[in-house]
């Protein structure tokens, strides 16, 4: 790789170590979500082993195998499928490619969204995990033979798990895209990648924040595809009209990718259609809370009847329809924000 010409270092600072910098940490953290997909796969083919040393737990787990076979499937989609896009950004920050900054934008992006929308629900729904983790507790204690030590008490041992977890979520899911964002971040990144790569790649042909809605719409298409599988399976009757309406989710991945491709052509029509289904799929999701009954999902899953009670009581309570309407208006709130900010990329190609 050469080195910047001496002549550009006046009008601009190189970020050729931020940009290795960021390389690395979308090199590594691409690795683990692989390694996550696979761990999910290598787990499901273990079942029948890890059933066999408790007669009782195999009867459970082939009770489950086609949900946990199915859940393994969209697992090795989303993880890995985010995990290989990182590993190829690594190598486009390693090799010095001009499209690599606006992949490595959008990526952290779409991150931070995601750890502060997690951050959110997790305060929202602390006081029935610690209701259940008091229970479950007590459960224990008084089923322990007498004599035995004493347990801890709740409220410590509470406060300290969600210390711990607080803390891992705002460290790889809040600090780590910021910190990426802040290393991608500015003109001195732009012109640094122009330097070294100097011919015009298909990311320069639109602004950088609609290359980021054609970016996020590929990947909710591509996200969105094992819905597909699971679309005919019972416990969907919880999320999905009945009849002929459910077939309609088989159009949504076709949904996001022409809006991925008409975003990069700048045609409005996309802008739109992107605006009808994210308000669409909103409104959707806040009325179909209002009558799941987590119960049924559970037994239909397959799920032990002695476990049915105890999840779908503590569902219940964190994923309270009220709890849940105030958090999906609040979380669309940032993406719909982003559709008007970059509706005047769309004005300035069809003016």
């Amino acid at each position: 790789m050469n080195d910047l010409p001496a002549a550009s270092l006046s009008d601009f600072k190189p970020r050729k170590g931020a940009i290795i910098t960021s390389g690395i940490l979308f090199g590594l953290f691409g690795l683990m979500l692989c390694g996550l997909g696979a761990l999910m796969v290598l787990q499901y083919f273990l079942m029948d082993q890890l059933g066999g040393l408790d007669p009782k737990g195999a009867a459970q787990i082939e009770s489950m195998k086609g949900m946990m076979g199915m859940a393994s499937v969209v697992n090795l989609i989303v993880y890995g499928g985010t995990g290989v896009v990182m590993i190829v950004l690594a190598f486009g920050l390693f090799t010095m490619k001009r499209w690599s900054r606006p992949f490595a934008l959008t990526l952290s992006w779409g991150w931070l969204y995601m750890g502060i929308i997690m951050m959110v629900s997790l305060i929202l729904m602390m006081g029935p995990m610690k209701q259940f983790m008091g229970d479950a507790m007590n459960a224990q204690i008084a089923s322990a033979p007498a004599g035995s030590a004493p347990r801890p008490a709740m409220d410590g041992f509470f406060t300290i798990f969600m210390v711990i977890y607080i803390g891992f979520i705002f460290l790889f899911l809040v600090l780590m895209p910021a910190l990426l964002l802040w290393l991608n971040w500015g003109s001195d990144v732009r012109r640094t990648l122009e330097l070294h790569d100097p011919k015009p790649r298909w990311t320069d042909r639109q602004p950088v924040p609609l290359i980021g809605l054609t970016i996020t719409a590929a990947a909710f298409s591509l996200f969105s595809l094992p819905g597909m599988v699971m679309l005919n399976q019972p416990w969907m009757s919880q999320f999905l009209p009945g009849g002929a309406l459910r077939y309609l989710y088989l159009l949504v991945p076709f949904v996001w990718f022409y809006i991925a491709w008409g975003s990069y052509k700048g045609q409005i029509a996309a802008w739109i259609t992107a605006l009808i289904l994210l308000i669409g799929s909103a409104t959707m999701g806040i009325l179909t809370m209002q009558h799941v009954d987590w119960a049924v999902m559970y037994q239909q899953m397959g799920m032990p009847d002695a476990e049915v009670k105890k999840m779908a009581a503590l569902v219940t309570e964190m994923l309270a329809p009220k709890k849940m309407g105030v958090l999906m208006s609040a979380s669309m709130l940032p993406m719909l924000a982003y559709l008007l900010w970059v509706l005047r990329f769309f004005r300035t190609r069809t003016a």
